[in-house]
């Protein structure tokens, strides 16, 4: 499968390179260097996590960490010829982080289904014990252990997430969570995520008059040389 990334200013950069090279080796070399001055830009955006507009980019839902998103596709960027030698693509060799690199551009959701989830992460072990995220949604959720009252029957005790962590495992403490919030035993057999656009691959159009004109400069001087 193809990943077709739409680049902000890639006709503007095309329209300098009509102008610099008309012989098909020339246009060839112009726009490998091109590409490498829009994939420069690119990772800059990823390192600064700001969209090709210079807007920051949306942030994920749920990260457990303050790590930048995208960062995996940062270092893998490679510029190569497009079909036909017809000027350059900035993409990713591993179509797996082309499909990531696309989404995010694109702002595209992917369907899911339990046994897709189990093949991309693997399968959970159930027996662990129940991880401090599940016990502090229990919590969250007003998760109360019924215990023998004084006068007879039963009454809810609150317990704490250390007593959840070990009392409890990840397939237990996941199926009660389910139950409390869906009133289900089973979980949803398909569902859709959704990724808001981070176009962070492309230039704009004062990039790209920018980089037109270092191209510029340089042939300049190497015809003087």
């Amino acid at each position: 499968m193809k990943w077709a990334v739409h680049v902000t200013g890639n006709k503007q950069l095309n329209a300098q390179l009509d102008r610099f090279a008309r012989e098909a080796k020339e246009r060839q070399k112009l726009a490998r260097r091109l590409g490498g001055y829009v994939r420069t830009l690119s990772r800059q955006n990823i390192k600064r996590q700001r969209t090709v507009d210079g807007a920051a980019m949306t942030p994920a839902q749920k990260r457990r960490a303050a790590r930048p998103m995208l960062m995996g596709l940062h270092s893998q960027m490679v510029v190569r010829a497009a079909e036909g030698n017809k000027g350059v693509t900035v993409s990713w060799e591993n179509p797996l982080l082309a499909a990531i690199g696309f989404r995010h551009q694109e702002g595209i959701g992917e369907n899911w289904s339990p046994g897709r989830a189990r093949k991309v992460y693997g399968q959970p072990n159930y027996k662990a014990r129940a991880t401090r995220k599940q016990a502090e949604a229990l919590l969250r959720e007003g998760y109360r252990l019924m215990v023998p009252a004084k006068g007879g029957g039963r009454r809810p005790k609150r317990v704490t997430v250390q007593w959840i962590e070990e009392k409890m495992t990840l397939g237990q403490a996941g199926l009660i969570l389910r139950l409390i919030r869906t009133g289900q035993t089973k979980g949803k057999q398909s569902w859709r995520d959704t990724v808001p656009a981070r176009p962070f691959l492309g230039v704009t159009p004062q990039q790209a008059e920018d980089l037109s004109r270092k191209l510029v400069k340089s042939l300049l001087k190497a015809a003087r040389a």
